[in-house]
């Protein structure tokens, strides 16, 4: 089934009740979502039936994106790491506070975390804010990840199959400017901008990372890190609630 098939089906059972079962909704009776969901789908509710075909969504998703992202590593644009990040592994990322890095850990795998590559810096001709849009359009956006909230305050009915109508979003928009105390002038990643005025906000925590027991005294310190994005309509909107 294709994955644009998939997303009209979901847009379908948005419309219905989380318990009700599938044989009461006309019309959606489909052999290929018998091929996806097993031969007794018609037995399932809609909440089961949604989260099954979100996460057929989301595979297909990143198997679209990951063409683009192997394509950025292989003309040294990013650099891959070499594994998922461990522990206070992901702390590191936040060191310099990048754009690219926050919206990593917000919503990317994390087998998919990259650095942008030395190289990229002489390509851009030291354009950091193209070179920073380019390492967002090339991320990897797990659907999973990204809360229908957000999609609705952004005026995303849908997300494309490559979540490339968010990722035009995040490219468009700009990091909230602020003077120091001394005068210089300094951009905030955590507080940004989009064209038609709304304000996305990217927030980190510190929380514990769930050891494995039993573990080591070492292991139950580990730190490890989230990131959570949030979208106000104005600058007011964030004051108010701030």
């Amino acid at each position: 089934m294709e994955i644009t098939e998939i997303q009209s089906i979901l847009k379908e059972l948005s419309l219905h009740h989380g318990n009700t079962q599938l044989q009461g909704i006309p019309d959606i009776a489909n052999q290929k979502l018998a091929e996806i969901l097993g031969n007794n789908y018609l037995d399932m509710t809609v909440k089961k039936a949604k989260e099954q075909l979100m996460h057929f969504f989301t595979n297909e998703s990143l198997l679209l994106q990951e063409k683009k992202f192997e394509e950025a590593c292989e003309n040294h644009i990013i650099i891959k790491k070499n594994s998922k990040l461990e522990g206070n592994e992901r702390l590191g990322l936040l060191k310099d506070y990048k754009l690219y890095e926050l919206l990593q850990i917000a919503f990317s795998p994390k087998t998919h975390y990259f650095q942008i590559a030395p190289e990229a810096f002489t390509e851009f001709k030291g354009d950091i804010r193209e070179l920073y849009k380019k390492a967002i359009d090339v991320m990897l956006i797990d659907p999973m990840k990204v809360s229908q909230s957000s999609l609705d305050a952004l005026g995303i009915k849908q997300l494309d199959p490559d979540c490339q109508n968010l990722k035009e979003i995040l490219k468009s928009m700009v990091s909230l400017k602020y003077h120091t105390s001394s005068g210089e002038e300094k951009y905030t990643p955590t507080i940004n901008l989009t064209p038609d005025g709304k304000v996305i906000t990217l927030s980190s925590q510190s929380v514990i990372y769930p050891a494995t027991p039993p573990a080591t005294q070492a292991e139950k310190n580990k730190k490890d890190v989230t990131v959570q994005m949030a979208v106000y309509k104005d600058l007011f909107s964030l004051i108010r609630r701030e």
